[in-house]
């Protein structure tokens, strides 16, 4: 069949969700889009936000395609985000909800557009154990879970993540956030 073991999966998205980075990653992003492509600050900030959630060097190819600029960009971009990860707090809802769910025998991991790295980094700082869903994009990491296991639900806070759960084939469960410029309602992880 198709399912190897028979449970259900949880899948947090990190940035935003278990993590407060987005204001920090928001202002870091923002700052080299005005620095480097000599956007306004309102037009870079709806630019930074209409494309988060994917790697941001893919968010520059979307925003400005084939520039040259882009590589450079992204690199300076990925340098700056360890000052993040180091200053970002986890959310206060996050380890109770974690708690929860594994006492109710749901599996718990972790899907990001961050480098295994930095997300590593983040957790450990955190003191937070969270098992990465796989390596690749969200998408393909949704998709191969929902093949492992009887029920999958990805949490996530922005609107691209519940496009990302759709296209998977996935539930989907929204965080609202204080930062959330895109806010619908969405409840916390309490």
């Amino acid at each position: 069949g198709r399912t190897l073991h028979h449970s259900t999966l949880v899948a947090f998205d990190l940035d935003g969700t278990l993590v407060d980075s987005m204001p920090l990653l928001e202002y870091t992003a923002v700052g080299l889009l005005i620095h480097s492509y000599n956007l306004d600050m309102s037009a870079a900030t709806r630019a930074y936000r209409r494309t988060a959630g994917i790697a941001f060097a893919q968010q520059l190819d979307a925003l400005f395609p084939n520039d040259a600029r882009n590589a450079r960009v992204a690199m300076c971009y990925e340098r700056r985000k360890p000052f993040v990860y180091r200053h970002a707090p986890l959310f206060l809802d996050v380890r109770d909800a974690l708690r929860a769910l594994r006492l109710a025998g749901v599996v718990v991991r972790l899907t990001t557009a961050t480098t295994a790295a930095l997300a590593r980094d983040a957790l450990t700082r955190h003191r937070l154990v969270l098992r990465p869903l796989g390596v690749g994009d969200k998408l393909a990491q949704l998709q191969a879970a929902r093949h492992a296991y009887d029920r999958v639900t990805f949490v996530g806070d922005l609107p691209r993540d519940a496009r990302i759960a759709r296209a998977a084939g996935v539930e989907f469960t929204g965080i609202s956030r204080a930062y959330a410029p895109w806010r619908n309602g969405a409840p916390s992880l309490r």
